[in-house]
């Protein structure tokens, strides 16, 4: 899911970028790297739960493009970037995509990070020379630590498509995530989710809400995690393949190993 829209060898290519500290506030990247959109990212030993939530699965994974972090002070910091859309690495028209981000860590246990990305993303547009089709997206994401065992997450985003002369179309949605530790390599997590795309502006055409359940053993020294999931689908319509049929809802169990090196 990670390469979605990648073709040839850069499948095999997550992130692939330079950066450079022009002083002790002020770095540039330039390149392809991960979303700073959502509380979930592309690399699976850097999420706790092993599935990806529909919130971040509909949201973009990558960027091209050159972007600007800068810190304001120890609790502020900023993004700025020039990107070539959602998922591309060629653009596909004439235009950029705009994105920027808002840091705020006010102690050392807590942060909040407020995003946003837009730009001509119509995939049928190969000139991009008006604003006449636009894809937009605000997006807030925090965690904070409560105890030394305890942590909560939160992530909710809305976006919003315009192609032509078309009405406005929306979609959005919002996560809850609840971690745990039992004891010093094994925790417990849960996630909450409702999505709601009933106007068919990504790929679901409906709304959905979801229970996840997620063990993690921690092994060799934190380089390997198994991780026993349990997760629970609900959505709308009949969306889930079931035999010969489709079905409202679907429960999955697997069994995941992360390694980390």
């Amino acid at each position: 899911m990670a390469q979605f829209g990648n073709t040839g060898t850069s499948v095999s290519i997550k992130q692939a970028y330079f950066k450079w500290n022009a002083d002790e506030k002020l770095q540039f990247t330039v390149g392809q790297f991960g979303t700073h959109i959502g509380y979930e990212v592309v690399d699976a030993p850097d999420n706790f739960n092993y599935s990806l939530s529909y919130l971040f699965g509909n949201g973009p994974f990558y960027h091209v493009g050159l972007k600007a972090d800068y810190t304001f002070n120890d609790k502020w910091s900023g993004m700025l970037g020039l990107l070539n859309g959602w998922d591309h690495i060629i653009d596909n028209n004439h235009a950029k995509t705009l994105a920027a981000q808002l840091r705020f860590e006010p102690n050392d246990n807590a942060i909040l990070y407020l995003n946003y990305i837009g730009g001509n993303e119509d995939p049928t547009s190969f000139t991009g020379d008006t604003l006449a089709d636009f894809k937009q997206m605000i997006d807030l994401t925090a965690s904070t630590a409560v105890g030394e065992r305890f942590t909560v997450g939160i992530n909710s985003a809305f976006g919003l498509y315009h192609v032509e002369a078309t009405p406005y179309k929306n979609w959005w949605g919002t996560a809850l995530y609840l971690q745990y530790a039992v004891v010093n390599n094994f925790k417990i997590g849960a996630r909450y989710e409702y999505f709601n795309d009933e106007q068919a502006v990504q790929y679901l055409g409906t709304s959905y809400s979801g229970f996840t359940l997620t063990g993690s053993i921690e092994t060799a020294n934190g380089h390997v995690f198994i991780k026993p999931e349990f997760r629970l689908d609900n959505a709308k319509n009949a969306i889930y393949s079931k035999g010969n049929d489709w079905a409202k809802n679907q429960r999955t169990f697997g069994i995941a190993v992360v390694g980390r090196f």
